[in-house]
Protein backbone atom coordinates (compact mmCIF):
# COMPACT_ATOMS: atom_id res chain seq x y z
CA UNK A 1 0.00 0.00 0.00
CA UNK A 2 0.98 3.44 -0.86
CA UNK A 3 0.24 6.54 0.62
CA UNK A 4 -1.21 9.12 -1.64
CA UNK A 5 -2.32 13.12 -1.05
CA UNK A 6 -5.23 13.85 -3.53
CA UNK A 7 -5.77 17.37 -4.66
CA UNK A 8 -8.97 18.39 -6.95
CA UNK A 9 -8.68 20.84 -9.47
CA UNK A 10 -11.66 22.54 -11.61
CA UNK A 11 -10.64 23.19 -15.04
CA UNK A 12 -11.65 26.81 -15.17
CA UNK A 13 -10.63 27.19 -19.26
CA UNK A 14 -9.24 24.96 -21.72
CA UNK A 15 -10.11 26.32 -24.89
CA UNK A 16 -8.63 28.60 -28.42
CA UNK A 17 -10.58 31.46 -28.14
CA UNK A 18 -10.95 34.49 -30.44
CA UNK A 19 -11.73 37.67 -28.28
CA UNK A 20 -12.56 40.03 -30.84
CA UNK A 21 -15.04 37.73 -32.94
CA UNK A 22 -16.42 35.73 -29.73
CA UNK A 23 -15.55 32.56 -31.38
CA UNK A 24 -13.88 29.54 -30.01
CA UNK A 25 -13.16 25.77 -30.55
CA UNK A 26 -11.75 22.97 -28.73
CA UNK A 27 -12.33 21.32 -25.04
CA UNK A 28 -10.36 19.77 -22.61
CA UNK A 29 -11.17 16.32 -24.16
CA UNK A 30 -9.96 17.34 -27.87
CA UNK A 31 -6.23 18.58 -25.97
CA UNK A 32 -6.11 15.51 -23.55
CA UNK A 33 -6.93 13.08 -27.16
CA UNK A 34 -4.25 15.44 -29.00
CA UNK A 35 -1.54 15.33 -26.54
CA UNK A 36 -1.39 11.65 -26.39
CA UNK A 37 -1.18 11.60 -30.13
CA UNK A 38 1.39 13.63 -29.97
CA UNK A 39 3.68 12.28 -26.92
CA UNK A 40 2.82 8.78 -28.20
CA UNK A 41 4.67 9.98 -31.84
CA UNK A 42 7.88 10.83 -29.84
CA UNK A 43 11.21 8.94 -29.64
CA UNK A 44 12.17 9.66 -26.30
CA UNK A 45 10.93 11.46 -23.29
CA UNK A 46 13.48 14.80 -23.63
CA UNK A 47 11.30 15.54 -26.01
CA UNK A 48 8.17 16.14 -24.60
CA UNK A 49 9.04 19.27 -22.96
CA UNK A 50 6.70 21.73 -24.07
CA UNK A 51 8.47 25.36 -22.84
CA UNK A 52 10.90 26.89 -21.96
CA UNK A 53 11.15 28.35 -17.99
CA UNK A 54 11.59 31.98 -17.27
CA UNK A 55 14.50 33.35 -15.54
CA UNK A 56 11.94 33.89 -12.65
CA UNK A 57 10.08 31.19 -12.96
CA UNK A 58 10.10 29.42 -9.01
CA UNK A 59 9.51 25.84 -11.19
CA UNK A 60 12.30 24.38 -14.00
CA UNK A 61 11.26 21.77 -16.94
CA UNK A 62 8.55 19.53 -17.11
CA UNK A 63 8.25 16.15 -19.47
CA UNK A 64 5.29 13.86 -19.53
CA UNK A 65 7.52 9.94 -18.91
CA UNK A 66 3.68 8.02 -19.93
CA UNK A 67 0.90 9.19 -21.08
CA UNK A 68 -2.57 6.85 -20.98
CA UNK A 69 -6.25 6.76 -20.84
CA UNK A 70 -7.27 5.02 -17.57
CA UNK A 71 -9.73 2.06 -18.26
CA UNK A 72 -13.16 2.06 -18.01
CA UNK A 73 -12.96 5.68 -17.18
CA UNK A 74 -13.24 8.99 -19.37
CA UNK A 75 -10.29 10.02 -17.78
CA UNK A 76 -6.40 10.33 -18.83
CA UNK A 77 -3.29 9.77 -16.53
CA UNK A 78 -0.49 12.14 -17.18
CA UNK A 79 3.08 11.01 -15.66
CA UNK A 80 5.54 13.89 -15.38
CA UNK A 81 8.92 14.74 -14.35
CA UNK A 82 9.87 18.08 -12.94
CA UNK A 83 12.97 18.75 -13.32
CA UNK A 84 14.45 20.50 -9.89
CA UNK A 85 17.55 22.37 -10.12
CA UNK A 86 21.07 20.80 -9.06
CA UNK A 87 24.22 22.51 -10.98
CA UNK A 88 26.59 19.71 -9.23
CA UNK A 89 28.51 16.85 -10.92
CA UNK A 90 27.36 14.78 -8.14
CA UNK A 91 25.61 14.25 -5.39
CA UNK A 92 26.61 12.65 -2.02
CA UNK A 93 24.32 10.10 0.15
CA UNK A 94 23.81 9.62 3.44
CA UNK A 95 23.35 6.04 4.99
CA UNK A 96 20.67 6.73 7.56
CA UNK A 97 21.60 3.27 9.10
CA UNK A 98 24.79 4.79 10.03
CA UNK A 99 26.03 4.81 13.49
CA UNK A 100 26.73 8.50 15.40
CA UNK A 101 30.25 9.35 14.15
CA UNK A 102 30.57 6.45 11.81
CA UNK A 103 28.70 8.07 8.83
CA UNK A 104 28.62 5.78 5.64
CA UNK A 105 28.81 9.00 2.99
CA UNK A 106 29.02 7.77 -0.81
CA UNK A 107 29.40 9.95 -3.76
CA UNK A 108 26.77 9.13 -7.11
CA UNK A 109 27.81 11.19 -10.47
CA UNK A 110 25.12 12.84 -12.18
CA UNK A 111 24.77 11.64 -16.07
CA UNK A 112 24.85 14.59 -18.10
CA UNK A 113 21.82 13.23 -20.11
CA UNK A 114 19.93 12.70 -16.59
CA UNK A 115 17.45 15.03 -15.33
CA UNK A 116 17.30 15.24 -11.27
CA UNK A 117 13.40 16.08 -10.20
CA UNK A 118 10.55 14.37 -8.75
CA UNK A 119 7.33 12.65 -10.73
CA UNK A 120 4.11 14.11 -10.11
CA UNK A 121 0.71 12.49 -11.64
CA UNK A 122 -2.43 13.93 -12.90
CA UNK A 123 -5.63 12.07 -13.39
CA UNK A 124 -7.52 14.77 -16.19
CA UNK A 125 -11.36 14.20 -16.61
CA UNK A 126 -12.84 16.27 -19.21
CA UNK A 127 -16.41 15.10 -18.62
CA UNK A 128 -16.23 16.43 -15.24
CA UNK A 129 -14.31 19.09 -15.18
CA UNK A 130 -11.78 18.25 -12.86
CA UNK A 131 -7.94 17.16 -12.67
CA UNK A 132 -6.83 15.08 -9.27
CA UNK A 133 -3.50 15.76 -8.47
CA UNK A 134 -1.99 12.21 -6.98
CA UNK A 135 1.30 13.23 -4.52
CA UNK A 136 2.63 10.25 -2.82
CA UNK A 137 6.40 10.84 -1.44
CA UNK A 138 7.36 13.89 -2.73
CA UNK A 139 6.60 17.41 -0.74
CA UNK A 140 5.48 18.71 -4.04
CA UNK A 141 2.87 18.23 -6.65
CA UNK A 142 3.85 19.61 -9.41
CA UNK A 143 1.13 21.58 -10.00
CA UNK A 144 2.86 25.03 -11.66
CA UNK A 145 5.00 23.14 -14.16
CA UNK A 146 1.53 20.93 -14.91
CA UNK A 147 -0.23 24.04 -16.33
CA UNK A 148 2.65 25.74 -17.73
CA UNK A 149 3.41 22.20 -20.09
CA UNK A 150 -0.47 21.39 -21.05
CA UNK A 151 -0.43 25.66 -22.26
CA UNK A 152 2.89 24.79 -23.90
CA UNK A 153 1.08 22.21 -25.79
CA UNK A 154 -1.49 24.06 -26.69
CA UNK A 155 0.87 27.31 -27.75
CA UNK A 156 3.44 25.35 -29.87
CA UNK A 157 2.96 21.80 -30.60
CA UNK A 158 -0.98 20.77 -31.18
CA UNK A 159 -2.45 20.14 -34.17
CA UNK A 160 -4.34 23.08 -33.86
CA UNK A 161 -1.39 25.13 -34.27
CA UNK A 162 -0.98 26.43 -38.13
CA UNK A 163 2.22 27.01 -39.02
CA UNK A 164 4.14 28.56 -42.56
CA UNK A 165 4.61 26.14 -45.55
CA UNK A 166 7.86 28.23 -46.05
CA UNK A 167 9.05 28.64 -42.93
CA UNK A 168 8.25 25.54 -39.88
CA UNK A 169 9.39 27.85 -37.37
CA UNK A 170 6.63 30.41 -37.68
CA UNK A 171 3.56 30.11 -36.44
CA UNK A 172 0.82 31.33 -38.32
CA UNK A 173 -2.12 31.21 -35.42
CA UNK A 174 -4.61 28.08 -34.45
CA UNK A 175 -7.63 26.52 -36.29
CA UNK A 176 -9.52 23.64 -35.75
CA UNK A 177 -9.79 22.94 -39.26
CA UNK A 178 -6.84 23.88 -41.84
CA UNK A 179 -9.84 24.07 -44.83
CA UNK A 180 -11.32 26.95 -43.09
CA UNK A 181 -8.37 28.48 -41.79
CA UNK A 182 -8.62 32.26 -41.53
CA UNK A 183 -5.46 34.49 -41.24
CA UNK A 184 -7.31 36.94 -39.64
CA UNK A 185 -8.65 35.30 -36.83
CA UNK A 186 -7.17 35.26 -33.52
CA UNK A 187 -7.69 32.43 -31.57
CA UNK A 188 -5.44 32.30 -28.31
CA UNK A 189 -4.99 28.89 -26.17
CA UNK A 190 -5.88 29.18 -22.69
CA UNK A 191 -5.76 27.03 -19.85
CA UNK A 192 -6.49 27.59 -16.25
CA UNK A 193 -7.62 25.47 -13.31
CA UNK A 194 -7.96 26.36 -9.58
CA UNK A 195 -8.96 24.31 -6.57
CA UNK A 196 -12.15 22.75 -5.93
CA UNK A 197 -12.98 24.24 -2.73
CA UNK A 198 -15.60 21.94 0.07
CA UNK A 199 -18.65 24.34 0.02
CA UNK A 200 -19.08 23.52 3.80
CA UNK A 201 -16.47 24.44 5.72
CA UNK A 202 -16.00 27.95 3.88
CA UNK A 203 -19.67 29.06 4.77
CA UNK A 204 -18.85 28.37 8.23
CA UNK A 205 -15.64 30.63 8.36
CA UNK A 206 -18.29 33.38 6.66
CA UNK A 207 -21.09 32.81 9.41
CA UNK A 208 -17.94 33.24 12.04
CA UNK A 209 -16.92 36.57 10.69
CA UNK A 210 -17.54 38.44 13.65
CA UNK A 211 -15.58 36.21 15.78
CA UNK A 212 -12.09 36.50 13.41
CA UNK A 213 -9.65 38.06 16.19
CA UNK A 214 -6.25 37.53 14.27
CA UNK A 215 -5.38 36.31 10.41
CA UNK A 216 -2.09 34.45 10.06
CA UNK A 217 -0.66 34.18 6.45
CA UNK A 218 1.46 31.71 5.22
CA UNK A 219 3.15 32.05 2.16
CA UNK A 220 6.66 31.09 0.05
CA UNK A 221 8.14 34.34 -0.86
CA UNK A 222 10.11 33.53 -4.33
CA UNK A 223 13.41 36.53 -4.09
CA UNK A 224 13.81 36.56 -8.12
CA UNK A 225 9.82 37.45 -8.40
CA UNK A 226 9.38 40.81 -8.83
CA UNK A 227 6.13 41.36 -7.04
CA UNK A 228 8.25 38.91 -4.20
CA UNK A 229 11.28 41.07 -4.01
CA UNK A 230 9.76 43.85 -1.93
CA UNK A 231 8.99 41.23 0.79
CA UNK A 232 11.96 39.85 0.88
CA UNK A 233 14.19 42.93 1.15
CA UNK A 234 11.72 44.73 3.92
CA UNK A 235 12.01 41.15 6.23
CA UNK A 236 16.29 41.10 5.23
CA UNK A 237 16.22 44.90 6.62
CA UNK A 238 13.89 44.04 10.07
CA UNK A 239 16.28 42.00 10.99
CA UNK A 240 19.00 44.49 10.06
CA UNK A 241 20.91 42.57 7.25
CA UNK A 242 21.52 42.91 3.47
CA UNK A 243 19.24 40.83 0.99
CA UNK A 244 21.21 37.83 -0.56
CA UNK A 245 20.86 38.49 -4.26
CA UNK A 246 21.96 34.72 -5.51
CA UNK A 247 18.87 33.69 -3.09
CA UNK A 248 16.34 32.54 -5.73
CA UNK A 249 15.10 29.54 -3.63
CA UNK A 250 11.67 29.88 -2.06
CA UNK A 251 11.38 30.47 1.19
CA UNK A 252 8.47 29.94 3.73
CA UNK A 253 6.96 33.08 5.77
CA UNK A 254 4.93 33.19 8.33
CA UNK A 255 3.31 36.62 10.39
CA UNK A 256 0.27 37.24 11.78
CA UNK A 257 -2.42 40.38 13.02
CA UNK A 258 -5.19 41.01 15.26
CA UNK A 259 -7.75 42.27 12.78
CA UNK A 260 -11.76 42.70 12.97
CA UNK A 261 -12.78 41.49 9.65
CA UNK A 262 -16.17 42.28 7.59
CA UNK A 263 -18.10 39.97 5.55
CA UNK A 264 -16.64 41.92 2.17
CA UNK A 265 -12.97 41.71 3.47
CA UNK A 266 -13.36 37.72 4.32
CA UNK A 267 -14.45 37.47 0.92
CA UNK A 268 -11.48 38.95 -0.70
CA UNK A 269 -9.10 36.40 1.72
CA UNK A 270 -10.67 34.03 0.55
CA UNK A 271 -10.40 34.92 -2.98
CA UNK A 272 -6.98 36.64 -3.17
CA UNK A 273 -4.70 34.90 -0.37
CA UNK A 274 -5.34 31.78 -1.13
CA UNK A 275 -3.54 30.38 -4.75
CA UNK A 276 -5.64 28.52 -7.41
CA UNK A 277 -2.76 26.49 -8.14
CA UNK A 278 -0.47 25.39 -5.34
CA UNK A 279 2.73 23.36 -5.40
CA UNK A 280 3.34 23.15 -1.64
CA UNK A 281 2.40 22.40 1.65
CA UNK A 282 2.95 25.57 3.62
CA UNK A 283 0.81 28.42 1.59
CA UNK A 284 -2.34 29.07 4.16
CA UNK A 285 -4.53 31.36 5.59
CA UNK A 286 -5.16 30.50 9.13
CA UNK A 287 -8.14 32.32 11.30
CA UNK A 288 -8.49 32.66 15.25
CA UNK A 289 -11.50 32.83 16.66
CA UNK A 290 -13.01 34.91 19.90
CA UNK A 291 -12.23 32.87 22.89
CA UNK A 292 -10.33 30.22 21.36
CA UNK A 293 -6.81 31.43 21.29
CA UNK A 294 -5.40 27.88 21.14
CA UNK A 295 -6.83 26.58 17.85
CA UNK A 296 -6.32 27.85 14.21
CA UNK A 297 -8.88 27.29 11.34
CA UNK A 298 -6.73 27.31 8.28
CA UNK A 299 -8.33 27.76 4.85
CA UNK A 300 -6.76 24.85 3.73
CA UNK A 301 -9.51 22.91 5.37
CA UNK A 302 -11.87 24.10 2.98
CA UNK A 303 -9.89 22.95 0.19
CA UNK A 304 -10.40 19.28 -1.80
CA UNK A 305 -7.08 17.48 -0.05
CA UNK A 306 -7.34 14.19 1.35
CA UNK A 307 -4.79 11.55 2.28
CA UNK A 308 -5.59 8.30 1.05
CA UNK A 309 -4.41 4.46 0.16
CA UNK A 310 -3.44 2.83 -3.11
CA UNK A 311 -2.20 -0.57 -3.65
CA UNK A 312 -0.17 0.70 -6.53
CA UNK A 313 2.75 -1.24 -7.88
CA UNK A 314 6.44 0.24 -8.31
CA UNK A 315 9.13 0.00 -10.92
CA UNK A 316 12.37 -1.28 -9.86
CA UNK A 317 13.80 2.11 -8.90
CA UNK A 318 10.79 2.66 -6.78
CA UNK A 319 8.79 5.15 -8.31
CA UNK A 320 5.29 4.70 -8.55
CA UNK A 321 4.09 2.37 -11.99
CA UNK A 322 2.12 4.38 -14.07
CA UNK A 323 0.61 1.61 -16.33
CA UNK A 324 -0.11 -0.14 -12.53
CA UNK A 325 -1.68 3.18 -11.09
CA UNK A 326 -3.94 3.42 -14.04
CA UNK A 327 -5.05 0.04 -14.09
CA UNK A 328 -6.23 0.67 -10.04
CA UNK A 329 -7.93 3.94 -10.80
CA UNK A 330 -10.09 2.12 -13.40
CA UNK A 331 -10.77 -0.73 -11.19
CA UNK A 332 -13.19 2.07 -9.29
CA UNK A 333 -10.49 3.54 -7.28
CA UNK A 334 -10.72 6.97 -8.87
CA UNK A 335 -13.99 7.11 -7.98
CA UNK A 336 -13.74 6.56 -4.28
CA UNK A 337 -10.62 9.09 -4.50
CA UNK A 338 -12.92 11.39 -5.93
CA UNK A 339 -15.70 10.68 -2.88
CA UNK A 340 -13.19 10.90 -0.62
CA UNK A 341 -11.58 14.32 -1.64
CA UNK A 342 -14.64 16.09 -2.17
Amino acid sequence: MAEVSVTAYRIVDCRFFDEAAGQEFGDAAAVMEDLLQWIGKLATVGESCTYEPKADDPFLRAYCFDARRIPGEQAYLLAMWNESDSKDDSIQLLSVDSAIGEADVSNVDIDPQASPGYPAYFVVMPGRGLILNLRFEHRLNGSQPFRRYILGFMQESSDFCVWDEDDDTKLLGYCEDMAEWDADSAFLPLFRYQLVRRGGDTEWLRRQVTNIRKVIRRAIIYPKLPEHRPMYESAYGILGLTPNNRQSAGINFEYDFKVRLTPEKLEQIIAECAPGEDDDAWSDVGFVMAKQASKIHWLSGSYAREKSVLDVARTEGGMIDPESLANILGAGHLQRLLNEAL
